[in-house]
């Protein structure tokens, strides 16, 4: 039987609590009411392996979409005079991956399995890569190298973050540079590509590690501005991962590993909108006090302006990892549940939905019997929270451990065919490799028919685009249009008055002055309004 996990309370970013009183509601239908026996008890996607581009000794894999949908692997592997950093483009109908290309190379990259190289891709062929280079070893132990403890030892001056770009889909790219100026201490970076064509980077910064007792800093820039580097938090934790992501008003979403001086270490996020950083708040209250770096970062996806957070800690001395969802861009989070299975080693990576579903993968540790093998998981959460089992995609025992931080990317969503995700993940031996996952998803029905026991699950127009509330000032019938004034949609549209294609039979039922529930997308020729509800107003 799927199990209930409905996320009711509610843990804010900033400006105000909610509290979803309708779970209540959803939880007292699902707890009454028995499965039926044909709805699935665990999640069971296809998996199909992909031939995998990268060659002998490849790690640090990355995934990410391009505006087109497709799916671009980044990798570095060894090549004739160091490492390379290559990347290819997923042919999802036939299931294969492009001919490798190379985007740089040299004596002095870095090899990491946790500053990974990435990739971000823009309309018009445009593409963005960054990845991490050595720096020249000094004639005398450097004396920013501090340790913190057994987990990591970890050397502010040891590299720097170089990018270069290319405006002919990958076929040459820029001369490499420097990600800033400022500093050469620089690791652990995220990059964004903007709606306005501008690409976004992050990064963790040791510049001020050159004077004893100060700490890591988080800092950001718009790559190839003018501008001077910005400060984004002033203390963090030194090595584990940055993650970007971005909504359609063209702001964006960072979340980190903070660092207290009470040594807690929490998820921290903070939003970039209009040229400008709010304020760093906790993503979640988990209160981990460790004097050292657990190199287990976060990660985000957006669908609009709904946010899937995934993340690791061992607050209490439960390693667990734990997955939020918030509904407006950030502003609030959905009580974290939890993901894994009791033996949790992190490195996640998540997915969110058009149907508001998400989708963890990470490592976990073996159980304390053969019917829980170590390895690689996914596991799915409807978007009120029922979870299935997870699934596990790849098992790792010795020789050949499945390790570093396995990433993944949607190839399709959900229409009148089962959702598709791609996922890579390197795997040790006596020469490390990549491999990549084609995972096919359940059909949306049975997965429908696992959620909710009450037929109640959304599908249809209450799958498309966005919720928003206005009123009326405008019916336009010969233009096909209306005009509302509505209130601020985080992340997608701000508070105002703009105008809505509708279709006819939309338009000859509304009018001026009219309050209205909605949902609104953006297609390809403009905003549209539809599934349009008139409100009743209270009588005076």
């Amino acid at each position: 039987m799927a199990t209930s996990n409905i996320a009711c309370k509610q843990a804010p970013l900033r400006r105000h609590w909610l509290f979803h009183t309708a779970c209540a509601a959803v939880f007292y239908a699902t707890s009454l009411t028995a499965a039926p026996s044909d709805v699935p008890a665990v999640f069971t996607p296809k998996i199909a392996s992909l031939a995998s581009p990268a060659g002998p000794g490849a790690m640090g894999p990355s995934l990410v979409n391009g505006p087109d949908h497709r799916v671009y692997l980044s990798w570095t592997e060894p090549s004739a005079d160091g490492r390379a950093l290559k990347f290819s483009v997923l042919d999802a109908y036939n299931q294969r991956w492009s001919a490798a290309r190379t985007i740089a190379q040299g004596p002095d990259f870095e090899k990491s399995s946790a500053n990974f190289p990435a990739l971000v891709v823009q309309p018009g062929g445009k593409l963005t890569a960054v990845w991490s280079v050595n720096n020249p070893v000094p004639s005398a132990p450097a004396a920013t190298a501090h340790d913190h403890g057994e987990m990591h030892v970890h050397n502010d001056d040891a590299r720097h973050a170089m990018y270069s770009q290319s405006a002919d889909g990958g076929v040459t790219w820029s001369a490499p540079q420097p990600l800033t100026r400022e500093s050469n201490a620089t690791a652990f970076p995220s990059l964004l590509a903007l709606p306005d064509g501008q690409v976004l980077a992050a990064w963790l910064d040791g510049r001020a590690k050159k004077i004893p007792g100060d700490p890591e800093k988080l800092y950001a820039r718009l790559l190839g501005g003018n501008g001077p580097d910005v400060l984004v938090d002033p203390k963090v934790c030194e090595c584990c991962q940055t993650t970007l992501t971005g909504f359609p008003d063209g702001s964006a979403l960072l979340a980190y590993r903070g660092r207290t001086d009470e040594e807690i270490r929490d998820i921290m996020a903070t939003r970039y909108i209009d040229g400008q950083w709010e304020a760093p708040q906790r993503l979640s209250r988990d209160r981990w006090m460790i004097n050292a770096c657990p190199i287990n970062g976060p990660q985000l996806d957006t669908d609009g302006p709904r946010v899937s957070a995934a993340w690791f800690t061992a607050a209490d001395n439960e390693p667990r990892v734990l997955v939020a969802s918030s509904p407006d861009a950030g502003g609030l989070y959905t009580m974290p549940a939890r993901v894994d299975l009791g033996h949790a080693l992190g490195r996640v990576d998540t997915l969110i939905l058009r149907d508001g579903s998400q989708f963890v993968t990470w490592l976990e540790g073996a159980g304390d019997d053969a019917s829980q093998p170590a390895g690689l998981y996914l596991r799915r959460y409807a978007s009120f929270g029922a979870t299935l089992a997870p699934a596990i995609l790849a098992p790792s025992s010795l020789p050949a451990l499945v390790s570093g931080f396995p990433r993944m990317a949607l190839v399709k969503d959900f229409d009148d065919t089962p959702a598709q995700i791609a996922v890579a993940f390197t795997r040790d031996g006596e020469s490390p490799r990549i491999e990549t996952l084609l995972v096919t998803l359940p059909p949306a029905a049975a997965l429908a028919a696992a959620d909710s026991t009450c037929g109640c699950s959304p599908s249809g127009e209450q799958l498309a685009g966005y919720p928003i509330r206005g009123r009326i000032t405008g019916v336009t019938a010969d233009r096909g249009a209306l005009r509302l004034q509505h209130v601020a949609l985080p992340g997608v549209l701000r508070a105002g008055e703009r105008e809505f294609k509708a279709a006819p039979n939309v338009l000859g039922a509304l009018q001026s002055g009219q309050d209205v529930l909605a949902r609104v997308e953006q297609r390809s020729d403009g905003w549209w309004i539809f599934d349009v509800r008139v409100l009743l107003r209270p009588a005076q």
